[in-house]
Formats: structure tokens, C-alpha cells, sequence
């Protein structure tokens, strides 16, 4: 078997450097789309805005940004085929969440979703108003489907404007197989 690394792999005509896993459940998986947002650089998400989140780091979305805002984005497969999709990503809940909900969906379907209060423990003061504390969530889930076109979406229930409570997300990354 071949290790973990980067290959050069095709993308609609075009060969270019791609991370691929070769161990994780089988291994075969192929990197489509990673962004940790550390260089402000948010193209192809519908609220293409970052800031700054303290220790964890430049996020899309956050404080002051994103509360009843839902953001997506369009990422391509580049022809490769595939039965498989996986999503990593951390999720922020940041300030005074009062049992709100916030969720992920890949192609249309919910993948994931969790309710928070501020006050359930596990929360840590790193960005926004200092009288308040965030939580930080690692998500990762697998799906089946071969759509050229896999859409990610982020959003909340949140019915507070974003300086009493917001949402962020970090660290995305899209692999298939």
C-alpha cells in the first residue's frame, strides 16, 4: 500500500498536488478542499468574511458576523469519481447560547446538529465579548455520494444579533473516495 502524502492526481484535465489519505478506514481518500481561513481567504463561500478568534486561530464567520446568517459553499470534485464524501470541520459556538441549535448539511441533507448553552460546561472565554465563553466542536462525517459538486452549508438557529451570541467554522476540509 501506498503512505499517506501528497500525489498528483487529475482534476477536470489538470494534474495538481492533492493530499491523500491511504490509511483512515481503508485509505483511497482524496483531498478536494481544505481551508483553515489563517490567510483571510474565504472565495466560494456565500459570506466570504473571517475573523480573528483568539488562540484558535482566523475563522470564517464569528463575532459580530454570523448569528442567523447561513453560509455555503460549492466545492468541486473535479471529475474524479467517487462513492464517498467525508467533511471535517470544527464548528464555534461563541457567547450566550440559550439552547439554540447549530448545524451542517453536505448536498441538502443534515449531517450534523447539537443544541448548546453557555452554561452546560466545556466553554472557554476565546473570542468575542470577554463577560462570555465559547465551545469549540470537531465534526467528521461521512457520507455516500458521487455528486461532481458537493455543497457545504453551516448555519444556526440563533435569534440574537451576533455581538450576544454568533457562530463560526474552521478548519474545513472535504475528502472523497
Amino acid at each position: 500500500a501506498s503512505p499517506d502524502g501528497d500525489y498528483y492526481v487529475v482534476f477536470s484535465g489538470t494534474a495538481r498536488l492533492a493530499a491523500c489519505d491511504m490509511d483512515t478506514d481503508g485509505g483511497g481518500w482524496t483531498q478536494v478542499y481544505a481551508n483553515d481561513f489563517e490567510d483571510g481567504d474565504a472565495s466560494g463561500w456565500t459570506f466570504p468574511t473571517t475573523s480573528d478568534c483568539g488562540d484558535w486561530s482566523r475563522v470564517l464567520g464569528g463575532y459580530e458576523l454570523t448569528s442567523t446568517t447561513e453560509f455555503q459553499n460549492e466545492i468541486s470534485a473535479g471529475g474524479i469519481a467517487h462513492s464517498q464524501v467525508v467533511l471535517e470541520m470544527h464548528y464555534l459556538a461563541i457567547d450566550t447560547w440559550d439552547h439554540e441549535s447549530g448545524y451542517v448539511y453536505i448536498n441538502g441533507t443534515g449531517v450534523w446538529s447539537t443544541s448548546y448553552h453557555y452554561l452546560s460546561g466545556g466553554w472557554t472565554d476565546k473570542c468575542g465579548r470577554t463577560d462570555s465563553i465559547d465551545q469549540r466542536t470537531y465534526i467528521i462525517e461521512t457520507r455516500s455520494d458521487s455528486s461532481d459538486t458537493i455543497e457545504i452549508k453551516a448555519g444556526s438557529s440563533l435569534d440574537q444579533s451576533p455581538d450576544d451570541e454568533s457562530f463560526a467554522v474552521d478548519n474545513v476540509k472535504v475528502w472523497i473516495r
